[in-house]
Protein backbone atom coordinates (compact mmCIF):
# COMPACT_ATOMS: atom_id res chain seq x y z
CA UNK A 1 0.00 0.00 0.00
CA UNK A 2 1.54 3.47 -0.88
CA UNK A 3 1.66 6.00 1.44
CA UNK A 4 -0.60 8.19 0.33
CA UNK A 5 -3.34 5.52 0.16
CA UNK A 6 -2.09 5.14 3.81
CA UNK A 7 -2.52 8.47 4.96
CA UNK A 8 -5.76 8.61 3.03
CA UNK A 9 -7.21 5.56 5.10
CA UNK A 10 -6.42 7.26 8.42
CA UNK A 11 -8.44 10.45 7.57
CA UNK A 12 -11.33 8.85 5.89
CA UNK A 13 -11.49 6.17 9.31
CA UNK A 14 -11.12 9.67 11.72
CA UNK A 15 -14.00 11.24 9.68
CA UNK A 16 -16.04 8.34 9.96
CA UNK A 17 -15.67 8.80 13.61
CA UNK A 18 -16.71 11.51 13.69
CA UNK A 19 -19.68 11.39 11.78
CA UNK A 20 -20.74 8.67 13.76
CA UNK A 21 -20.04 10.04 17.48
CA UNK A 22 -21.99 13.99 15.68
CA UNK A 23 -25.05 11.52 14.40
CA UNK A 24 -25.21 9.46 18.04
CA UNK A 25 -25.53 13.21 19.38
CA UNK A 26 -28.67 14.14 17.93
CA UNK A 27 -32.40 12.83 18.88
CA UNK A 28 -33.70 9.73 17.50
CA UNK A 29 -37.40 8.54 17.69
CA UNK A 30 -37.02 4.59 18.04
CA UNK A 31 -39.72 1.73 18.18
CA UNK A 32 -39.88 -1.32 20.51
CA UNK A 33 -42.24 -3.92 21.59
CA UNK A 34 -42.94 -4.43 25.06
CA UNK A 35 -44.83 -7.42 27.27
CA UNK A 36 -47.84 -6.53 29.66
CA UNK A 37 -48.34 -8.39 32.19
CA UNK A 38 -51.31 -7.51 34.57
CA UNK A 39 -51.38 -7.78 38.66
CA UNK A 40 -53.56 -6.84 41.24
CA UNK A 41 -56.13 -8.60 40.28
CA UNK A 42 -59.56 -9.26 42.17
CA UNK A 43 -59.38 -12.60 44.18
CA UNK A 44 -60.11 -15.86 42.33
CA UNK A 45 -59.57 -13.89 38.80
CA UNK A 46 -57.72 -13.88 36.05
CA UNK A 47 -57.11 -12.16 32.89
CA UNK A 48 -58.06 -13.44 29.42
CA UNK A 49 -55.46 -14.41 26.82
CA UNK A 50 -54.32 -10.61 26.43
CA UNK A 51 -52.68 -10.90 29.55
CA UNK A 52 -49.10 -11.54 27.81
CA UNK A 53 -49.81 -8.93 24.96
CA UNK A 54 -47.30 -6.66 23.39
CA UNK A 55 -47.72 -2.84 22.99
CA UNK A 56 -45.73 -1.06 20.12
CA UNK A 57 -44.00 2.24 22.21
CA UNK A 58 -42.06 5.06 20.09
CA UNK A 59 -39.49 6.76 22.49
CA UNK A 60 -37.18 9.66 21.78
CA UNK A 61 -34.07 10.03 23.26
CA UNK A 62 -30.52 10.66 22.12
CA UNK A 63 -28.51 8.42 19.71
CA UNK A 64 -25.64 7.81 23.02
CA UNK A 65 -28.98 6.63 25.26
CA UNK A 66 -30.52 4.89 22.99
CA UNK A 67 -27.49 2.51 22.05
CA UNK A 68 -25.91 2.47 25.03
CA UNK A 69 -29.06 2.15 27.40
CA UNK A 70 -32.49 1.49 25.69
CA UNK A 71 -32.49 -2.58 25.44
CA UNK A 72 -31.20 -2.71 29.28
CA UNK A 73 -34.12 -0.50 30.32
CA UNK A 74 -37.43 -2.35 28.90
CA UNK A 75 -38.66 -5.26 30.70
CA UNK A 76 -41.51 -6.48 30.60
CA UNK A 77 -44.54 -3.70 31.57
CA UNK A 78 -46.73 -4.65 34.97
CA UNK A 79 -50.02 -3.05 35.04
CA UNK A 80 -51.82 -2.36 38.44
CA UNK A 81 -55.58 -3.65 37.22
CA UNK A 82 -57.56 -2.20 39.95
CA UNK A 83 -56.02 1.22 39.32
CA UNK A 84 -55.75 1.37 35.55
CA UNK A 85 -58.41 -0.35 34.11
CA UNK A 86 -61.83 0.81 33.40
CA UNK A 87 -64.81 -1.48 33.46
CA UNK A 88 -67.16 -1.28 30.40
CA UNK A 89 -70.23 -1.98 32.11
CA UNK A 90 -71.83 -2.94 35.64
CA UNK A 91 -73.28 -6.45 33.59
CA UNK A 92 -69.88 -7.17 32.16
CA UNK A 93 -66.80 -8.23 32.95
CA UNK A 94 -64.90 -6.72 30.71
CA UNK A 95 -62.45 -3.64 30.61
CA UNK A 96 -60.43 -1.50 28.97
CA UNK A 97 -57.25 0.58 29.47
CA UNK A 98 -56.52 3.92 27.62
CA UNK A 99 -52.86 4.10 26.16
CA UNK A 100 -52.85 7.08 27.73
CA UNK A 101 -52.73 5.50 30.93
CA UNK A 102 -50.04 3.01 29.28
CA UNK A 103 -47.49 5.59 28.60
CA UNK A 104 -48.31 7.25 31.76
CA UNK A 105 -46.77 4.30 33.43
CA UNK A 106 -44.62 3.39 30.75
CA UNK A 107 -43.07 7.31 31.50
CA UNK A 108 -42.38 6.63 34.77
CA UNK A 109 -40.35 3.52 34.64
CA UNK A 110 -37.96 4.80 32.08
CA UNK A 111 -34.83 7.43 32.97
CA UNK A 112 -35.94 10.85 32.48
CA UNK A 113 -33.79 10.80 29.39
CA UNK A 114 -35.84 9.18 27.42
CA UNK A 115 -39.80 10.42 26.46
CA UNK A 116 -42.62 8.33 25.16
CA UNK A 117 -43.90 9.47 22.01
CA UNK A 118 -46.98 7.00 21.63
CA UNK A 119 -47.77 3.76 22.46
CA UNK A 120 -50.27 1.64 20.06
CA UNK A 121 -52.57 0.19 20.25
CA UNK A 122 -54.59 2.84 21.43
CA UNK A 123 -57.22 0.79 23.74
CA UNK A 124 -56.25 -2.29 25.53
CA UNK A 125 -59.24 -4.23 26.27
CA UNK A 126 -59.65 -7.57 28.16
CA UNK A 127 -61.84 -9.73 30.16
CA UNK A 128 -61.86 -11.09 33.85
CA UNK A 129 -62.45 -14.60 33.84
CA UNK A 130 -63.85 -16.40 37.46
CA UNK A 131 -61.45 -18.70 38.87
CA UNK A 132 -62.34 -22.09 40.27
CA UNK A 133 -59.96 -24.25 42.32
CA UNK A 134 -59.55 -27.75 42.66
CA UNK A 135 -56.79 -30.36 43.63
CA UNK A 136 -54.05 -32.42 41.75
CA UNK A 137 -51.40 -34.34 42.51
CA UNK A 138 -47.79 -33.67 42.72
CA UNK A 139 -45.24 -35.30 40.36
CA UNK A 140 -41.93 -35.53 39.44
CA UNK A 141 -41.13 -34.03 36.06
CA UNK A 142 -37.64 -35.93 35.47
CA UNK A 143 -35.76 -38.78 37.59
CA UNK A 144 -34.13 -38.90 40.71
CA UNK A 145 -30.13 -38.92 39.73
CA UNK A 146 -28.67 -41.26 42.29
CA UNK A 147 -25.28 -41.69 43.29
CA UNK A 148 -23.08 -44.39 42.02
CA UNK A 149 -24.14 -47.72 43.76
CA UNK A 150 -27.07 -46.15 44.80
CA UNK A 151 -31.20 -47.02 43.86
CA UNK A 152 -34.41 -45.29 45.50
CA UNK A 153 -35.61 -48.27 47.73
CA UNK A 154 -39.04 -46.78 48.19
CA UNK A 155 -41.19 -44.44 46.18
CA UNK A 156 -40.94 -41.17 46.78
CA UNK A 157 -43.30 -39.55 49.19
CA UNK A 158 -44.47 -35.71 48.79
CA UNK A 159 -45.54 -33.41 51.21
CA UNK A 160 -48.43 -32.83 50.34
CA UNK A 161 -49.59 -34.98 47.57
CA UNK A 162 -51.43 -32.62 46.15
CA UNK A 163 -51.91 -28.86 45.65
CA UNK A 164 -55.18 -26.37 45.09
CA UNK A 165 -54.70 -24.75 41.94
CA UNK A 166 -57.23 -22.15 39.93
CA UNK A 167 -58.24 -22.30 37.10
CA UNK A 168 -60.96 -20.04 34.84
CA UNK A 169 -64.04 -21.72 34.13
CA UNK A 170 -63.20 -21.74 30.38
CA UNK A 171 -60.56 -24.13 31.40
CA UNK A 172 -61.58 -26.20 34.29
CA UNK A 173 -60.03 -29.34 35.39
CA UNK A 174 -57.69 -29.13 32.13
CA UNK A 175 -54.45 -29.22 34.85
CA UNK A 176 -54.44 -33.42 35.75
CA UNK A 177 -50.79 -32.95 37.36
CA UNK A 178 -48.37 -30.25 39.09
CA UNK A 179 -44.67 -31.34 38.05
CA UNK A 180 -41.77 -30.02 40.60
CA UNK A 181 -38.19 -28.77 39.45
CA UNK A 182 -35.39 -31.66 39.20
CA UNK A 183 -33.51 -32.64 42.60
CA UNK A 184 -30.27 -30.56 42.37
CA UNK A 185 -28.38 -33.27 43.72
CA UNK A 186 -27.10 -36.57 43.46
CA UNK A 187 -28.74 -39.08 46.26
CA UNK A 188 -27.49 -41.41 48.57
CA UNK A 189 -29.10 -41.42 51.44
CA UNK A 190 -32.42 -40.72 53.01
CA UNK A 191 -33.84 -36.97 53.22
CA UNK A 192 -36.29 -34.45 52.90
CA UNK A 193 -36.12 -32.05 50.04
CA UNK A 194 -37.82 -28.26 49.35
CA UNK A 195 -38.44 -28.65 45.88
CA UNK A 196 -39.85 -25.35 43.63
CA UNK A 197 -43.27 -26.11 41.66
CA UNK A 198 -43.07 -25.61 38.36
CA UNK A 199 -45.67 -22.79 37.56
CA UNK A 200 -48.18 -22.91 34.84
CA UNK A 201 -49.08 -20.12 32.66
CA UNK A 202 -52.36 -18.49 33.46
CA UNK A 203 -52.80 -20.87 36.48
CA UNK A 204 -52.83 -20.13 40.17
CA UNK A 205 -51.28 -21.99 42.46
CA UNK A 206 -50.49 -20.56 45.78
CA UNK A 207 -48.28 -23.07 47.02
CA UNK A 208 -44.76 -22.48 45.54
CA UNK A 209 -42.25 -25.65 46.54
CA UNK A 210 -43.90 -29.34 48.31
CA UNK A 211 -41.15 -31.68 50.12
CA UNK A 212 -39.99 -34.60 48.23
CA UNK A 213 -39.02 -37.59 51.01
CA UNK A 214 -36.27 -39.91 49.28
CA UNK A 215 -35.03 -43.15 50.56
CA UNK A 216 -31.88 -44.38 48.83
CA UNK A 217 -29.70 -47.48 49.18
CA UNK A 218 -27.06 -49.12 47.80
CA UNK A 219 -27.91 -51.94 45.36
CA UNK A 220 -26.63 -55.53 44.20
CA UNK A 221 -27.25 -57.18 40.87
CA UNK A 222 -29.52 -60.10 40.60
CA UNK A 223 -30.24 -62.21 37.85
CA UNK A 224 -33.56 -64.45 37.88
CA UNK A 225 -34.67 -66.86 35.72
CA UNK A 226 -38.83 -67.26 34.91
CA UNK A 227 -40.72 -69.46 33.38
CA UNK A 228 -42.90 -68.40 30.30
CA UNK A 229 -46.99 -69.33 30.96
CA UNK A 230 -49.18 -69.38 28.19
CA UNK A 231 -52.42 -67.77 29.20
CA UNK A 232 -55.87 -68.21 27.30
CA UNK A 233 -55.22 -70.99 25.90
CA UNK A 234 -58.30 -72.99 23.96
CA UNK A 235 -58.46 -76.67 24.66
CA UNK A 236 -57.85 -77.69 21.15
CA UNK A 237 -54.39 -75.76 20.72
CA UNK A 238 -50.71 -76.76 21.43
CA UNK A 239 -48.46 -73.98 21.71
CA UNK A 240 -44.25 -74.03 22.61
CA UNK A 241 -42.49 -71.37 23.11
CA UNK A 242 -38.67 -70.83 22.40
CA UNK A 243 -36.76 -70.06 24.58
CA UNK A 244 -38.82 -71.66 27.50
CA UNK A 245 -37.50 -69.54 29.94
CA UNK A 246 -36.41 -65.95 30.14
CA UNK A 247 -34.05 -64.06 32.42
CA UNK A 248 -34.53 -60.46 34.42
CA UNK A 249 -31.06 -58.81 35.44
CA UNK A 250 -32.58 -56.68 38.27
CA UNK A 251 -30.84 -54.10 40.69
CA UNK A 252 -31.94 -54.52 44.39
CA UNK A 253 -31.86 -52.57 47.29
CA UNK A 254 -29.10 -54.55 49.51
CA UNK A 255 -31.85 -55.04 52.20
CA UNK A 256 -34.40 -56.89 50.22
CA UNK A 257 -31.88 -58.31 47.97
CA UNK A 258 -32.34 -62.38 50.02
CA UNK A 259 -36.33 -61.78 49.56
CA UNK A 260 -36.58 -60.69 45.90
CA UNK A 261 -36.31 -64.03 43.74
CA UNK A 262 -38.38 -65.85 40.81
CA UNK A 263 -41.18 -66.34 42.90
CA UNK A 264 -41.99 -62.74 42.88
CA UNK A 265 -42.33 -62.39 38.83
CA UNK A 266 -44.23 -64.20 36.18
CA UNK A 267 -43.78 -63.98 32.11
CA UNK A 268 -47.13 -64.84 29.84
CA UNK A 269 -48.04 -64.76 27.10
CA UNK A 270 -52.12 -64.08 26.21
CA UNK A 271 -53.24 -66.26 23.44
CA UNK A 272 -56.00 -63.93 22.65
CA UNK A 273 -53.30 -61.40 21.52
CA UNK A 274 -52.00 -63.53 19.09
CA UNK A 275 -52.03 -62.60 15.35
CA UNK A 276 -50.66 -65.65 13.88
CA UNK A 277 -50.93 -64.87 10.29
CA UNK A 278 -48.42 -62.00 10.94
CA UNK A 279 -46.78 -62.17 13.82
CA UNK A 280 -43.27 -63.92 13.72
CA UNK A 281 -42.05 -63.34 17.35
CA UNK A 282 -43.73 -62.84 20.44
CA UNK A 283 -43.20 -60.36 23.97
CA UNK A 284 -43.45 -61.76 27.42
CA UNK A 285 -45.35 -59.51 29.70
CA UNK A 286 -43.00 -59.19 33.03
CA UNK A 287 -45.67 -59.04 36.47
CA UNK A 288 -43.64 -58.08 39.72
CA UNK A 289 -45.51 -59.33 42.75
CA UNK A 290 -44.00 -56.91 45.48
CA UNK A 291 -43.39 -58.12 48.99
CA UNK A 292 -43.02 -54.19 50.31
CA UNK A 293 -43.55 -50.86 48.63
CA UNK A 294 -40.36 -51.29 46.74
CA UNK A 295 -41.39 -51.08 43.10
CA UNK A 296 -39.45 -51.84 39.73
CA UNK A 297 -39.76 -50.15 37.01
CA UNK A 298 -41.06 -50.98 33.36
CA UNK A 299 -37.31 -50.45 31.99
CA UNK A 300 -36.00 -52.25 34.71
CA UNK A 301 -38.10 -55.49 33.59
CA UNK A 302 -36.87 -56.32 30.57
CA UNK A 303 -36.46 -60.04 29.51
CA UNK A 304 -33.96 -61.28 27.81
CA UNK A 305 -34.12 -62.40 25.57
CA UNK A 306 -36.69 -60.04 24.41
CA UNK A 307 -38.39 -62.08 21.55
CA UNK A 308 -39.47 -65.32 21.69
CA UNK A 309 -40.04 -67.65 18.33
CA UNK A 310 -43.02 -70.17 18.79
CA UNK A 311 -45.20 -72.57 17.14
CA UNK A 312 -49.06 -72.95 17.41
CA UNK A 313 -50.78 -76.34 16.26
CA UNK A 314 -54.28 -77.25 16.69
CA UNK A 315 -55.15 -80.72 18.03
Amino acid sequence: MSKKLKTFSVFLGIAVIFWFLNALDKEYITEISLPITFHNLPENTSISAIEMQKVSVKVKGYGFDIVGRLPKEFNELSIDVAKSSVKISEKSEKYYIKSAQLKDAISSALPDIFSVVSVTPDTLYFELLTQRTHKVPVRLRSKVQYAPSYMRSAPELFIPDSVSVYENEIGLNTISEIYIEKLPVEIKENGIFEVKIIPIKNVKIRQKTVKVKISAEQYSEKKVEIPVSIINLPDDVQMLVFPKKVSLKLKIPISLYPHINESNFKATINFDSINAESQKFLIPKINYFPISDFYFLPDELRPFPERLDYIIEHK
